[in-house]
């Protein structure tokens, strides 16, 4: 049984062996005690509880505030490093959101809802991308070596820096998201320290103690004697944990520390039930949403100098849209309101043979709408207007859903049939409306019943989509990036106006609709390395992540991008996506740099694409499993 000392006064050089104590504390019945610092830390011992407290960790059970119990496993943690202070710019890994920054959606059927502001994002952005150099500049020193959890790490907090920049949250969210992120970027910076600093051989080394404790870093607890001298001699902060039972003082100076009791700076109070809209992002199969779709192919903005001005015209482009009386699903959607098709995309979608069709019906939650429909959001000139309005009203909490139905781990996110889209965004807009947006400071008994014919139609497609009915929907005008448009003005404006949310929808409804049908096609290789997939799509794309919903961009990118060896690259990522997909067995001859060479890809994918999508025989030789409309390219931001 090791002997317990405790020194009555220690100078700064004093350097005890791993059987003494430098300090010493006694709670119920343990005794911890620690060779090397001079206070003990407070952290559980016996039972505990993992619970989110209002800060959005976990308070005594979370490694990034206090020490946890030494494991082989996670041996790395013991580098994990102690809040420095705040006048230290990495204090920012240690900060909490407050209202203040947190900026709420007005203009949104759902307002709860609101995104993250604040300069200490920026800074967080600035240290993970940084972090997430070094990661790979080591994996790349050793590229044989298995860095799936350092990869996992630097993955996931840079998915949770993209999706606090540029996704809605209520505030529980945020917290829980900052914080999630911030504890990543320590996990994932102590690995890096140890991996780096080759503290796998420190702690394997024999002798005297040659060096005073790193009390930057957290460190650990255990009962297990060897951890002790193992942590002990490599300068690692370590607490002792014994039963009082088997330590006797003997000959033992006893001096006890002060209580033993957590900092008050550690949060205990609880988080509390999250916001029904993340709780229940899950959704079962609606009874409304029955019937089926196809996945949308991609949309981008094309170049429009005429973009450039102000959005408000006095004359409505005579050429609008070019939509026949009864629309044909297969073809294209052309009109100043609707950006360029990225050439290839068209024609192969014109080529697809309707006759083929995969044996196995795909579920309906991958065949459906993740995003509205475009071409049914503009097909009518009487609903486009409603469609259009209403749909900004919604988009901040679909996205909302996107970011919590899919993870990193590769779950796709739930498709709707478009007759569910079709009844949320289908409200008619009456005086009686305006007359309720204009007295939205009265009490919920006051309010004017408004959309008695609908309402209770869009009520049930907002629950199946959204998880609960929306909070309002009494609203004059709608907002979309920072500008505010009154209702029936879509089409009095710039047709950049319109041409930019039909990019995004036509954008982000491709990217799902890919995630979703890779996930489909190859649901075992998501399940073993979701992140290859997810890289391999986010290149496709041409973003640093395919997880979330960014800004606009400023050029075009991925598979639309004007510059021919980027382009070609692309393509053959889009050729690598497919080759194990089952409904994909086409082989392709010749180079893989050419423009015939990205029009055969491009044929390929729309045709598995219908071949996963067409339920029936019947749908298939009707045309009813639908191709979705053809990709656009980008245009210019306009200026305001």
């Amino acid at each position: 049984m090791p002997r317990l000392i405790i020194f009555l006064t220690l100078h700064a050089a004093q350097v005890l062996g791993y059987d003494e104590a430098m300090s010493w504390v006694q709670s119920g019945r343990w005794s911890i005690s620690s060779p090397n610092m001079l206070t003990i830390a407070f952290f559980p011992i016996e039972k505990v509880s993992l619970r989110l407290r209002s800060d959005g960790r976990f308070a005594d059970e979370d490694f990034t505030i206090t020490p946890q119990v030494f494991t082989s496993n996670y041996a790395h943690r013991i580098l994990v490093r102690r809040h420095p202070g705040n006048h230290c710019e990495e204090s920012v890994m240690w900060w909490t959101p407050e209202m203040t920054d947190f900026l709420a959606i007005t203009q949104s059927s759902y307002q709860a809802l609101g995104r993250l502001r604040s300069e200490c994002l920026r800074k967080i952005d600035a240290m993970t991308w940084n972090l997430s150099n070094r990661a790979y500049n080591i994996i790349s020193r050793n590229p044989r070596a298995d860095w799936a959890a350092l990869e996992a790490l630097i993955s996931n907090m840079r998915h949770g820096v993209l999706r606090l920049k540029h996704s809605p949250y209520t505030f529980k969210e945020v917290k829980m998201d900052v914080a999630q992120t911030q504890r990543l970027y320590l996990d994932a910076l102590a690995m890096c320290d140890y991996v780096e600093d080759k503290w796998a051989n420190k702690l394997q080394s024999v002798g005297p103690v040659l060096m005073p404790p790193r009390s930057e870093y957290m460190g650990a607890w255990t009962s297990d004697p060897s951890v002790v001298q193992k942590l002990h001699h490599a300068g690692i902060p370590v607490y002792f944990v014994q039963d009082r039972s088997i330590v006797t003082n003997g000959n033992t100076v006893w001096v006890e520390g002060g209580p033993w009791r957590r900092d008050n700076l550690v949060v205990t109070a609880e988080l509390g039930v999250v916001s029904q809209i993340i709780t229940s992002m899950q959704r079962h199969h609606s009874s409304i949403n029955m019937a089926t779709s196809m996945v949308t192919s991609l949309h981008w903005m094309a170049q429009n100098r005429r973009s450039r001005g102000s959005h408000v015209r006095t004359k409505v482009p005579k050429t609008g849209l070019s939509i026949p009386s009864v629309r044909d699903k297969w073809s294209e959607i052309t009109g100043d309101y609707i950006p360029h098709t990225v050439k290839y995309w068209a024609e192969a979608l014109r080529a697809v043979d309707r006759n083929q069709r995969q044996g196995t019906v795909a579920p309906k939650h991958y065949t459906g709408y993740r995003f509205p429909d475009p071409g049914m959001l503009v097909f009518s000139a009487a609903r486009r207007e409603k469609n259009l309005f209403n749909w900004l009203l919604v988009r901040d909490a679909n996205i909302h859903r996107l970011m919590n139905d899919l993870d990193p781990s590769g779950h796709a996110p739930r498709g709707f049939s478009n007759e569910v889209w079709r009844m949320l965004l289908g409200v008619e807009f009456t005086d009686r409306d305006k007359v309720g947006a204009s007295l939205r400071d009265l009490s919920l008994g006051e309010m004017p019943s408004t959309r008695s014919s609908s309402h209770a139609e869009r009520r049930q497609a907002a629950i199946a989509i959204f998880g609960q009915p929306p909070d309002s929907h009494n609203y004059t005008e709608v907002q979309w990036r920072g500008h505010f448009i009154g209702w029936d003005t879509f089409f009095k404006h710039d047709p950049a106006l319109v041409q930019e949310i039909m990019w995004d929808i036509h954008q982000y409804s491709f990217q799902y609709d890919l995630i979703s049908l890779d996930h489909y096609m190859r649901g075992d290789d998501w399940r073993r390395d979701a992140r290859a997939q997810q890289c391999l799509i986010s290149k496709i794309l041409g973003r640093e992540t395919c997880l979330v919903v960014e800004d606009l961009p400023a050029a075009n990118s991925g598979i639309a991008s004007e510059i021919d060896e980027n382009r070609f690259e692309v393509y053959r990522a889009l050729e690598q996506l497919m080759a194990c997909w089952p409904s994909s067995s086409d082989i392709i001859d010749g180079g893989r740099n050419t423009d015939s060479y990205c029009a055969t890809v491009v044929r390929i994918f729309c045709q598995a694409f219908y071949k996963a999508a067409a339920h029936s025989a019947k749908d298939a030789a009707s045309g009813n499993g639908e191709a979705r409309n053809v990709p656009i390219q980008k245009i210019d931001h306009v200026t305001h």
